[in-house]
């Protein structure tokens, strides 16, 4: 009698897996035929004489890094107010912990705002910090790897 419930618990447990396996392999399928909802860029169009539109962002966007972990998205406008006019300053920040990673973006509204930025703070010291300006680099969205 123990032999028999034995051999039954195990056919459970066998079947407990197999079924486990099936659900884990019809998950990763189905998830890679499933659309991915993608954000669609700012752009505005500049007609070129050629008639063709050339694509230019609407707002030019700066990195700054190796910031202070402290500093919020109002201490990252404020830092970068004087060169210019900021659309938007954003810390970027650890999504469980809510930390900051030390690295933030700011939109500018010109071209030459974000140039004259880039000149005065790269490299400069904030808090004991050399913290790094450059434009940012757009990267095309998509799977890692």
């Amino acid at each position: 009698m123990e032999e028999l419930r034995r051999l039954i618990v195990d056919n459970l447990v066998l079947a407990l897996v197999v079924v486990s396996m099936l659900w884990l392999v019809v998950g990763i399928v189905l998830g890679g035929l499933l659309p991915r909802r993608q954000k669609a860029a700012k752009v505005s169009v500049r007609d070129n004489s050629d008639g063709r539109g050339e694509r230019q962002p609407s707002q030019y966007e700066l990195y700054v890094g190796n910031l202070p972990y402290e500093m919020s998205d109002a201490d990252l406008k404020k830092l970068i107010d004087p060169f210019g006019e900021v659309v938007s300053a954003r810390i970027i920040t650890n999504r469980i912990s809510g930390s900051s990673k030390g690295y933030g973006f700011v939109k500018m509204s010109s071209a030459e705002d974000v140039r004259k930025t880039v000149s005065s703070l790269n490299n400069k010291d904030l808090d004991g910090r050399r913290i790094a300006v450059s434009e940012a680099r757009t990267h095309p969205r998509g799977r890692k790897g």
